[in-house]
């Protein structure tokens, strides 16, 4: 496979990369903006980010593509486990 095929292969699954990007910027500025609790630790904050960035791909791209869906359930997962979940 190709960069240019790669590249189409991740546009249709992902979505558009500038797209994808301002879904994931509005989605952590509205966390960021109703943040209630107490600061996230390091692996929390990562995982929220994370699942930001897949949550845009599914609103940008293929929402039918498992991937995404099980890339949160990993993050969320991790972020358990950092809890003794």
């Amino acid at each position: 496979m190709t960069d240019t095929d790669l590249l189409a292969a991740r546009q249709r699954t992902h979505g558009e990369a500038a797209r994808t990007a301002r879904v994931r910027t509005m989605l952590m500025a509205a966390i960021h903006d109703y943040w209630a609790g107490p600061p996230p630790t390091p692996v929390q904050a990562m995982a929220i980010d994370m699942i930001t960035v897949k949550l845009a791909r599914i609103a940008s791209g293929d929402a039918s593509f498992a991937d995404h869906w099980r890339d949160i359930a990993g993050y969320a997962e991790m972020a358990a486990r950092e809890m003794g979940e």
